[in-house]
């Protein structure tokens, strides 16, 4: 394809020619009349049905130049998601004919003495729309057949069904229920409540990455690192890669309702509508960037929680109050290990042959693809006085960083032992509650010594005070 500078004129043409096109989707029912004169074409457009998202971007240089797509598949089988990428990117390979480069020098001396486009964007959405109708009224037809079964009407149990999905998806991503995730957390950082928070469409965007880089690194099989030796498969090998890791990433609270709605932000991106920052704005560096200007998470959440400054330097001990604990589902794929020396600050993408990176003692992970992490639990913890003098003696370089020592069993259950059938547990358990709220009720009062602080009581826990999800409806 040769190169092609486009003049102010050209420009101003084709982006009459994508206004055409926009409003031939307006027409459709593909996009909604407020677009009109919105010049949608020019950003990311998204055509979202129940069963799947197409996202595509045409660009500036559209329709010259071909259209981008990406399908993110909600509930279709594989045969017939697979079936509509062949179509699409066939329509795309046959309106090549007459969207290049050359039938646009040429447009003068065609027949009618302009450039002919072909709609492809329209082309793609009415593609898309016509399996979504096929497959509907092929399960429609399917259930007309269930003779005499009752039908679930749509509003009937969804909030427990979407439940039970959700937590199912958390499960096969980390392979560890919350609990026992909690169970690894230093027990100086109280655990008051795991709130899943994963969302569809970002679940289904993790796991068309998934599926995207499986299908790379079956073609670039001879650069797998050699820590996949004990595989001997091929297969195996490339499970071991794109098997997602359990990360975490501290931040304040103001922050969380976007993570959780959006997904996690790549420096350079613009802020969505509605997220922390202002609409339009570019995202701009939040974690540091030593290793890359990439997304950055940490395996040890003692870690994410001390450095979660917008530099990667320690948490200030007067804002630690406000921080919340993401637990993520991270896609790492070839990672390669960096230095400071690689001076890679700069850098908005890997380093070749890598697919992320690590970093730090393996304390740091940065991915630069959004799609490759994913927001799974929002972890609510109980702050007191005492982790003060934590923050407080951090090292500024997270180089010199040293975990605690081992860390103690975080129990979700704060009622744990107060109901077992043996008196002598339920004992040991009130002694556990005494010395507890002993330790960390007086604080401001000073210390429970002699009668300044009497504990006479251990009450129960009531269902219907317990109100942690904040950010799962959000």
């Amino acid at each position: 394809m040769p190169d092609l500078e486009f003049s102010e004129d050209d420009m101003v043409q084709l982006s009459f020619l994508r206004d055409e096109e926009t409003d031939a989707l307006i027409d459709a029912g593909f996009l909604g009349e407020d677009q009109r004169l919105s010049s949608p074409m020019d950003d990311l457009l998204c055509f979202t049905y129940e069963e799947l998202v197409l996202q595509v971007t045409a660009g500036i240089h559209y329709p010259v130049t071909a259209p981008c797509f990406d399908l993110n598949n909600l509930t279709l089988s594989r045969k017939d998601i697979d079936s509509l990428r062949a179509t699409l990117r066939c329509v795309i390979e046959n309106a090549a004919e007459t969207n290049c480069i050359q039938k646009w020098l040429d447009r003068e001396s065609s027949g009618y003495g302009i450039f002919e486009a072909t709609k492809v964007v329209l082309q793609l959405a009415q593609e898309v729309d016509v399996l979504v109708k096929a497959v509907r009224g092929r399960t429609q037809k399917e259930d007309d057949q269930e003779d005499g079964e009752k039908k679930r009407k749509p509003w009937e149990q969804r909030k427990a069904t979407e439940a039970i999905i959700t937590n199912e998806i958390a499960s096969e991503y980390l392979r560890k229920s919350a609990k026992e995730i909690c169970e690894t957390i230093p027990s100086c950082y109280r655990v008051l409540h795991a709130e899943c928070v994963i969302r569809h469409d970002l679940a289904a965007r993790f796991d068309a990455c998934r599926d995207r880089l499986r299908e790379k690194l079956l073609r670039h099989r001879n650069s797998l690192p050699k820590c996949c030796t004990k595989h001997t498969r091929l297969e195996d090998k490339v499970e071991h890669l794109v098997r997602p890791h359990i990360t975490f990433h501290g931040t304040q609270r103001h922050f969380v309702p976007t993570i959780v709605r959006h997904g996690f932000l790549k420096p350079g991106s613009r802020v969505p509508k509605g997220g922390k920052g202002v609409h339009g704005n570019m995202h701009e560096v939040r974690c540091g960037s030593t290793y890359g200007r990439g997304i950055y998470s940490s395996p040890s959440a003692d870690f994410s929680l001390s450095y979660s400054d917008h530099w990667a330097r320690p948490t200030s001990p007067t804002e630690y109050f406000g921080l919340k604990l993401i637990v993520c589902a991270t896609i790492m794929g070839r990672a390669r290990q960096m230095f400071r020396e690689d001076n890679w600050r700069q850098q908005s993408e890997p380093y070749e042959g890598a697919d992320s990176h690590v970093a730090n003692r393996e304390l740091e992970y940065i991915v630069f693809d959004p799609a490759q992490i994913i927001p799974v639990y929002v972890l609510h913890l109980d702050w007191g006085a005492d982790n003060a003098d934590h923050f407080a003696n951090l090292p500024m370089d997270a180089k010199q960083w040293k975990p605690r020592v081992s860390p103690a069993k975080n129990k979700l259950n704060v009622n744990e032992g107060l109901d077992s059938v043996y008196a002598g547990e339920r004992q040991r358990a009130r002694q556990a509650v005494f010395a507890k709220a002993a330790k960390y009720f007086p604080y401001g009062y000073g210390p429970a010594t002699g009668g300044r602080f009497v504990i006479e009581e251990v009450g129960e826990v009531l269902e219907d005070e317990e109100e942690y999800g904040e950010y799962h409806l959000s």
